[in-house]
């Protein structure tokens, strides 16, 4: 499967952003928790790949990371 992020810079100046993964899990008390991935037992981070990890988006415009 693939697929995009679109990424929008509404802003007036340069915007750098440093794309991640993590495994996230959460509990009936409502507690989220995001923790290195391959941690978890069903954790996606083998399968998943972005296309890149690092952007930097210009004011006003728009940027697409892809994904497998």
């Amino acid at each position: 499967m693939k697929g995009e992020i679109v990424l929008r810079n509404p802003d007036t100046e340069d915007v750098t952003l440093k794309l991640y993964q993590r495994d996230y899990s959460f509990s009936s008390d409502g507690k989220s928790n995001y923790i290195e991935p391959g941690l978890l037992k069903r954790s996606n981070a083998g399968w998943i790949r972005l296309e890149k990890t690092r952007v930097t988006i210009a004011p006003d415009d728009t940027t697409i990371i892809k994904f497998t």
